[in-house]
């Protein structure tokens, strides 16, 4: 883990964090209290749900409820979207770190 003594503070950005990058990332930027922002792509839902759960929706929602969970996971703060034009993945995740907290 490398914290920052500076004092200063710090955005880890995800973007397009395909399978596990998404959480590896959120995870450091929990570890060092920073401020993360991901826009998570190619989510398995394996990482997010029981083995046992069946889904039988489309892709877009699909994506949009392991999105959840992952907001879920991680306690985000805020959670929004991008214009469907810029990319069909545009589900943005962001938490102000703990360092916002002090």
């Amino acid at each position: 883990s490398s914290s920052s003594s500076s004092g200063g503070h710090s955005l880890l950005l995800c973007v397009h964090g395909c399978k596990s990058l998404t959480h590896e990332s959120i995870e450091l930027a929990e570890a060092n209290a920073w401020a993360w922002l991901s826009l998570p792509c190619c989510l398995q839902a394996e990482h997010h749900l029981n083995p046992r759960t069946n889904l039988k929706v489309d892709d877009d929602m699909r994506f949009a409820m392991l999105c959840g969970a992952i907001a879920a996971k991680y306690n985000a703060g805020t959670v929004s979207s991008i214009d469907r034009r810029i990319t069909g993945r545009g589900i943005v995740l962001t938490s102000l770190g703990r360092s916002a907290e002090r």
